[in-house]
């Protein structure tokens, strides 16, 4: 039996620390094969993250490329709502060699050209803006090397925007749109009124009244002096858009002229836009003045201290009408309301920034009594809407709203406002020209601007950030160009002009220019005629039945201009035609549009030039004396360009806002126009 052996300390020590040294050999191992598969795994995602970004930038530029090809199809060809691939060919290949005829399909092919057939692919118009493409792609099973052993399949999701001829601003670069001869209320460089409303024509109403599309016929007007009509029967002689089928609610319309359709009709109405930008003051309102139509209300008339006058007695033309209007002349404004009374039912369909909609339909009121009296205003937000409810904003927030002003019910799909007329809009005999203006501002001092229509210049923003309401050209603009009474011009603001168009051509679209009026000029943005100055450039003109663009709706032939013969040209100084003199006080060149002058030689009634419009319209379509001024096609109206396109093309000299002046020989000017502007030379673009 061995006999029990003590170790002194030290050596004990000495041992467990060898013992120590073994176990850590045994650790280093472990923490170095952690530490290389570490290296291994970040090795491998760096070589996949590189992938991944190039393969990520590639989605990005097709998308892109696909927007900017599908978008200059907008805003005319967007495609099938809900369109698939099958709206565009049977297969790849097929879509691949196709010719795209609509904006989806061109997006399509770009996309599949480009490798991406298995990817989700949405392309679609913009919810707030008809001339952007937004498109999508969602591509699945991204390529993964080392990724792939402790990642699931990726999928990435890439979105571009494309907008073509960036819509241009029209009317206004205020906080105010269309608010006429209102006191307070400046306009166009050098002058104290806007000197245009707002307008929209009744369904029912005559083209040849001035508004080019939300008029649903074209020479309907049986009697224009006593504001009778042909109504009646089964439509489209009985005007009822429920029954107007042929051309609401379906994407190819059918126009029949025989029957006294407007082939250009857009039943959706017109849309402004609204912007609040950061850092305007809070609690913005939207108030719109006449908001209800009422076709016996006069325009505004101040005295010379700035006093609102009492409105004139009926019967009298009323200065909210058009002349060439179903309702232009004595229509019974007295006592009672009359029979058959026009309806026009107005609906203001506002758009939130994030795309809620809702909307407010205001009736006809027909004033009573000896003084009708004159408009007011109404705040918007505070209306009860179409379900009977609350509007579920307190005020407009920062950001991009919308306004559409229609008379028929419409809804918002695909970024497109579309009639779809109620039972309530069926049987209205709509007719007139309905003339409103639009503000935006925060109350002042607890209140709305006043029916005394004398308090305007407070609800003017004059420190910036400042509110602008402005039509565009995605849907035109229609305004009533007014002056003050006794004024014989009116100047109004056009159209902005982008800088990126300077140098490039620009095509005015005037649509029934001239009653009470002498003559048309555009004016520079410094308050100058266009054309007066040297280095300015030539204007040419040219005058159509209707819109060129809008040849497919007439079977690919335009109609003939009434009592208009076709025309083209220079316009050289400021020359009457009928008397070869030039117009008094007249400066720069000018389109002469005669208004309350006989149109042509077979006038055999009126032989000399006539001057006083309200002789005249006694005897618009009447038989004795003769008078053609309604001949061929039963279109009424003083000008000799009533019922015709006069286009203006010039190539643009300087950016800013354009003004359009209208001259004449009688008390004020008061004409109901269509207008337009096209840019040529703009390319689509992507947007944020």
């Amino acid at each position: 039996m061995s006999p029990d052996v003590t170790l002194p300390p030290s050596r004990r020590r000495i041992r467990t620390a060898a013992r120590d040294r073994r176990d850590e050999r045994g650790i280093v191992l472990v923490w170095m094969a952690l530490t290389l598969t570490m290296l291994l795994m970040f090795a491998g995602f760096m070589v996949d993250l590189g992938a991944w970004y190039q393969q990520s930038q590639d989605i990005q530029r097709t998308a892109d490329a696909a927007a900017l090809a599908g978008a200059t199809y907008l805003p005319d060809n967007p495609g099938p709502a809900n369109a698939t691939p099958s709206n565009c060919g049977t297969s790849v290949a097929n879509i691949e060699a196709s010719t795209p005829t609509n904006a989806y399909c061109a997006a399509l092919k770009v996309i599949y050209k480009n490798g991406y057939t298995n990817a989700n692919i949405t392309a679609a118009v913009d919810g707030a803006n008809d001339r952007q493409l937004d498109v999508t792609i969602q591509q699945g099973n991204i390529s993964q090397y080392f990724t792939s052993f402790f990642m699931g399949p990726l999928t990435f999701t890439r979105n571009a925007h494309a907008q073509f001829s960036q819509a241009v601003a029209l009317g206004s670069p205020q906080n105010y749109f269309g608010t006429g001869t209102l006191r307070g209320f400046t306009g166009f460089v050098g002058n104290s009124t806007p000197n245009f409303w707002a307008s929209i024509a009744g369904y029912c109403e005559a083209k040849e009244a001035g508004d080019e599309y939300a008029a649903g016929f074209d020479g309907n007007v049986s009697n224009v002096h006593t504001g009778t009509y042909v109504r009646g029967g089964s439509f489209p002689t009985d005007c009822n858009p429920t029954q107007d089928t042929g051309r609401i609610g379906t994407s190819t319309p059918t126009c029949v002229q025989a029957q006294k359709m407007n082939c250009e009709f857009d039943p959706a109405g017109y849309t402004y836009t609204i912007v609040v930008p950061p850092g305007a003051s809070a609690n913005q309102r939207l108030w719109i003045f006449n908001a209800r139509y009422n076709p016996c209300l006069n325009q505004p008339a101040y005295d010379a201290g700035g006093n609102l006058v009492p409105a004139p007695s009926p019967p009298y033309t009323s200065p909210l009408m058009d002349t060439d209007s179903n309702l232009s002349t004595m229509y019974s404004c007295g006592g009672s309301v009359p029979g058959g009374a026009t309806n026009i039912l107005t609906y203001y369909s506002l758009v939130a920034p994030d795309g809620t909609v809702d909307t407010y339909k205001a009736s006809t009121s027909h004033s009573l009594g000896p003084t009708p009296g004159y408009p007011t205003w109404t705040d918007l937000l505070a209306q009860t809407d179409t379900s009977g409810n609350s509007f579920p904003w307190s005020s407009l927030t920062t950001g991009t709203w919308y306004l559409n002003v229609s008379t028929m019910s419409t809804t918002l799909a695909s970024g497109t406002f579309q009639a779809s007329p109620t039972a309530s809009d069926a049987n209205q005999p709509s007719y007139g020209v309905h003339n409103y203006g639009l503000l935006v501002s925060p109350k002042i001092g607890g209140s709305g601007p006043s029916s005394n229509l004398k308090n305007g210049g407070s609800f003017v923003c004059s420190t910036q950030p400042c509110p602008t309401v402005f039509a565009n050209t995605s849907t035109a603009e229609a305004a009533t160009i007014v002056s003050t009474g006794g004024a014989s011009a009116a100047t109004a603001y056009l159209a902005n002009v982008p800088t990126a168009a300077v140098g490039k051509t620009v095509t005015l679209k005037i649509w029934d220019p001239g009653d009470y009026a002498q003559y048309i000029q555009v004016m520079k943005p410094d308050g100058s005629v266009l054309g007066s100055n040297v280095g300015d450039p030539v204007i040419n003109y040219a005058v159509y039945g209707a819109d060129p663009a809008a040849v497919a709706l007439y079977g690919g032939t335009l109609p003939n201009p009434n009592n208009t013969p076709s025309a083209s040209g220079t316009l050289n100084g400021c020359t009457d035609p009928l008397t070869s003199s030039t117009f008094a006080g007249s400066s720069g060149p000018c389109f002469p549009v005669d208004g309350c002058v006989p149109l042509d030689a077979s006038n055999t009634g009126n032989q000399t030039p006539l001057t006083d419009c309200g002789t005249d319209l006694q005897y618009l379509g009447q038989s004795s004396p003769p008078n053609d001024w309604g001949a061929p096609n039963n279109r009424y109206g003083m000008s000799r360009y009533s019922d015709a396109m006069v286009t203006l093309t010039f190539v643009a000299p300087v950016a800013g806002w354009y003004g359009i002046q209208e001259v004449t020989n009688q008390a004020s000017v008061h004409d109901t126009i269509t207008l337009n502007l096209l840019i040529n030379g703009l390319p689509p673009h992507l947007t944020p």
